[in-house]
């Protein structure tokens, strides 16, 4: 399993004075290969957050539709769907547009879908991750995009 790491750098915007860099991180679950392989009904490690960090936006697309009845939720410990719902991912729905899936309507918005602050370090990390449940996966591949500023001076 290959875990993303989210951690600070340099860039041009900024909290106060102090550089917040926009970042955006890709990664790849699958039940046959990626960098997180998902062959279980289980919760799965997407990022792993070691700094102070303001995430503003998880976005989804599915290459290859999963196993029928597989649900994917993506979240936290506060709320293991708080980010994307699996209404949202639509895990049986194979998207070849490229078109990424985010939570933008405000009637149906998922619990962090306007942004988080997490604070975590290298001895106390934070998980974003995503859980599978509804069957056993045997296909399916989903790519998550996270996009966050560095917030290291708070």
């Amino acid at each position: 399993m290959a875990l993303k790491t989210l951690h600070g750098g340099t860039g041009e915007a900024y909290i106060g004075e102090n550089p917040a860099p926009r970042k955006l991180v890709k990664i790849t679950m699958g039940a046959l290969a990626g960098d997180v392989l998902a062959t279980a009904q289980t919760t799965y490690n997407l990022f792993k957050i070691t700094d102070s960090i303001i995430v503003t936006n998880m976005m989804c697309y599915t290459p290859v539709a999963w196993t029928t009845s597989v649900t994917i939720t993506v979240g936290d410990s506060v709320a293991a769907d708080g980010w994307l719902k699996s209404a949202k991912i639509a895990p049986q729905t194979a998207v070849t547009s490229g078109i990424l899936l985010q939570n933008s309507q405000l009637s149906t918005i998922d619990t962090d879908a306007c942004g988080k602050l997490y604070v975590g370090t290298a001895a106390s990390p934070l998980y974003i991750f995503a859980t599978i449940g509804g069957a056993t996966p045997a296909a399916g591949q989903t790519i998550f995009y996270i996009e966050y500023y560095e917030a290291n001076n708070l």
